[in-house]
């Protein structure tokens, strides 16, 4: 608790917040702490769940960073996994922000939606 509050949260996010390289070894940790913490780590869920997205959300201004991105779907996978009985009132950030990365990947990388998804004309 301890380590996830006043370190990762009041330290790293707030402190280093534009070190890039900073912030993607706090995503990289962030399951292994959440795993361990399990349910005890819903206290800080007002900051890892936009901490997760704010990472995994194409910026025009900022170049991409896929390891960043992935250990943050990682780390929003472990957050989901341990707090599920707690994210009611996150669910439409994180269907927010995850559909923007499939969208963005989808027109970046050239994947035709028809052949996903049927459901798409």
């Amino acid at each position: 608790s301890i380590l996830l509050g006043d370190n990762i949260v009041g330290g790293v996010w707030v402190y280093a917040s534009r070190d890039r390289e900073t912030v993607q070894a706090s995503m990289e940790v962030l399951p292994a702490i959440v795993k361990m913490s399990g349910i005890g780590c819903v206290r800080y869920l007002k900051a890892m769940i936009p901490q997760c997205i704010h990472c995994i959300t194409p910026n025009e201004l900022a170049p991409r960073c896929k390891d960043l991105e992935l250990a943050s779907l990682d780390a929003l996978l472990a957050v989901m996994d341990a707090c599920s009985a707690r994210l009611f009132r996150w669910k439409g950030m994180i269907i927010e922000g995850v559909g923007k990365v499939w969208v963005t990947l989808c027109d970046r990388e050239g994947i035709d939606l028809k052949g996903l998804w049927p459901y798409v004309s």
